[in-house]
């Protein structure tokens, strides 16, 4: 539904253009109203609904009501059977061989200068051939699904005698999953308005929970589970999950359940000095970072910058309100709604920022922000085992890889 609607084009030159025109990129309330503004514009202009509908789905032309498009959704929680999957599949003329992207690797070739390389022949990177040697290693992700949305498949599929009965339930979000995971939290209300004695606890790995190889294919995963690569985090990175989380939760407060029927604990474990350094040097200083570049810029102190820089600066420091009260309310131990089991370091001054905006000499102003985009916080210097990768994604070294097929071909 994203691709439905045209957004505003995007300067493809500008680094944070992409996260500043992203709608959800603080919460995922324009994602849950998606669906909503477009039942809208079904009922306000149904010939242009039509005529797009028609445009992107060809097919549907004289044998679907445009208006069906509207029925494919599914709630970002559900966990869908392959029936439904093959329904919408079967209306949207997706082929069938999407069931095997699944199964698809990503391979890590032998780079020039290891020892055993060897030029990769012809054709090896054809779709669904068989793997040719000379890879170091391959990839694949795992689909994971929240938590969250198997505790909500559970609860309905039991009677509701038996849901009545039902107290506690503590779901710990400690993977990366799919589908906008902050957003199902929506999917337990009407359990928590029907049952008001039900007390939902989410636990979120702010370590494991998400992880920046996710998506990025065998070269990133490899370099990581192999030690070629630190592993490390900046501001956009932890800061996005963890906003939507903060945020959609307290959506959820809001929609008329008891108070305290769903909170969020951030969890540290097995890294608590990273997440309470993550969230000094990356989250509180962009914080005050943001609240003094606006002082700086009504103060004048940004007058000797172009004007592409001002906006580039003021697109970096753009930070949800809603986020930065999140974090003081996180830091001063006063939401009901959410917590945290570490030190989430201390709110920072912003005027420390502004004073010494006043004394850089203006051919330097631009340098000193600049620098300040590019912090980083590298996780522990500790031995990450393979087997925290295996949770995430399937690998294979190439002997590895070698001694499944032997194995195969005995069998």
């Amino acid at each position: 539904m994203h691709e439905f609607i045209e957004t505003h084009p995007r300067d493809s030159d500008d680094r944070c253009d992409g996260a500043y025109q992203s709608w959800d990129t603080y919460s995922g309330e324009v994602h849950k109203c998606l669906p909503q503004c477009l039942r809208l514009i079904a009922d306000e202009y149904p010939k242009e609904f039509s005529d797009r509908v028609y445009a992107c789905l060809p097919h549907w032309s004289g044998n679907h009501p445009a208006r069906d498009f509207l029925d494919l959704q599914l709630e970002c929680w559900a966990i869908p059977s392959r029936h439904q999957l093959k329904t919408a599949m079967n209306r949207l003329d997706i082929p069938d061989y999407v069931w095997k992207i699944p199964d698809v690797w990503s391979y890590r070739w032998r780079a020039k200068y290891d020892d055993d390389y060897e030029e990769p022949p012809e054709g090896h990177c054809s779709e669904g051939s068989e793997p040719t040697l000379g890879f170091k290693a391959r990839v694949r992700e795992k689909i994971i699904f929240s938590a969250t949305a198997a505790a909500i498949r559970f609860l309905g599929l039991l009677p509701e005698s038996q849901r009545a009965r039902i107290r506690s339930m503590i779901l710990h979000e400690d993977l990366p999953s799919v589908n906008n995971p902050s957003c199902h939290g929506d999917g337990l209300i009407p359990f928590l308005k029907e049952n008001r004695c039900l007390r939902v606890e989410r636990r979120l790995n702010v370590a494991n929970a998400y992880s920046n190889t996710y998506g990025f294919g065998a070269d990133e995963v490899a370099s990581q589970v192999f030690h070629e690569r630190t592993y490390s985090v900046d501001f956009q990175e932890i800061s996005q999950p963890l906003s939507k989380y903060l945020l959609d939760t307290i959506t959820v407060s809001n929609e008329d359940v008891p108070t305290g029927s769903l909170t969020l604990v951030l969890e540290a474990d097995p890294y608590p000095d990273f997440c309470t350094e993550a969230f000094q040097q990356l989250i509180h200083r962009r914080i005050a970072w943001s609240r003094a570049f606006n002082e700086c810029l009504e103060s004048g102190l940004f007058k000797h910058l172009e004007d592409r820089q001002v906006e580039q600066l003021k697109r970096e420091c753009a930070i949800d309100d809603g986020f930065k009260d999140a974090i003081a309310q996180l830091v001063n131990q006063t939401s009901s709604v959410f917590r945290c089991d570490f030190n989430p370091g201390v709110l920072e001054s912003y005027q420390t920022t502004v004073d010494e905006m006043r004394v850089t000499s203006p051919a330097d102003v631009w340098k000193c922000w600049e620098d300040r985009s590019h912090a980083w916080v590298g996780y522990p210097d500790v031995e990450v085992g393979r087997e925290s990768f295996d949770q995430i994604y399937e690998i294979q070294t190439e002997d590895e890889y070698l001694r499944s097929r032997a194995c195969e071909s005995q069998e």
